[in-house]
């Protein structure tokens, strides 16, 4: 059990420095990211951080899943929540000491951000692999599946509505390319396959009957 917990933090750290690292890049981060981003820079409170709404955000998520469903692994699924949460205000402080001037570069912020992709596909797949709780998210992508939507159709309902709203967020701020741009539509694609291939890598075991696990 201490192995799959380890695993488990382990994989939320990794994303945490992913988020970190994909929203310094400026070139494009999840449509959830990019709505924790721009809801932080509206707010613009000097301990508002994004690590903070990164919490905010998932509670909501989780409290959704809670009211539709009733599982009580949600509330499990809070407690990391805020290993991610203070993860990502740990590698900011980190990253935010990297002068600008390094990364600043277009092709060198396009670079991070591809490699970026597999470091959080990977984390991602380590939370999964743990058999533990998954993250509130994920959740809510499993209570709408056994509320009769596709696991397909409620990956886009959930992301397709965070898009909207960072969108909104983005244009009120004028920040929108910064955070949803050409890497927002390449993370959406590729993430679900790049996880696939690492759960595959590392539990060697068929792709397919690998997801059916982690997200049944």
């Amino acid at each position: 059990m201490l192995k799959k917990v380890f695993i488990h933090l382990s994989g939320f750290i990794i994303v945490a420095l992913g988020i970190s690292i994909i929203l310094h890049t400026n070139v494009g981060a999840t449509p959830i990211d990019a709505f924790n981003y721009f809801i932080v820079y509206l707010v613009n409170v000097p301990w508002f951080t994004q690590g903070i709404m990164t919490f905010v955000t998932g509670f909501s998520v989780a409290l959704i899943s809670y009211f539709a469903e009733k599982g009580k692994d949600v509330w499990i699924s809070i407690i990391f929540l805020f290993v991610v949460g203070f993860f990502i205000d740990f590698w900011n402080i980190f990253v935010d000491m990297i002068p600008t001037t390094i990364y600043n570069p277009l092709w060198i912020r396009i670079m991070l951000a591809a490699i970026t992709i597999f470091v959080i596909a990977f984390g991602v797949s380590l939370t999964l692999i743990s058999g533990l709780v998954t993250s509130p998210f994920e959740r809510l992508l499993k209570t709408m599946h056994h509320k009769g939507i596709r696991l397909g159709l409620a990956k886009i309902m959930i992301e397709g509505t965070f898009l909207i709203f960072a969108i909104i967020l983005g244009l009120i701020s004028g920040q929108l390319l910064k955070q949803v741009n050409a890497f927002t539509i390449i993370l959406t694609l590729s993430m679900g396959p790049l996880i696939a291939v690492f759960m595959q890598k590392i539990t060697h075991k068929k792709e397919k009957g690998v997801m059916i696990h982690a997200t049944e």
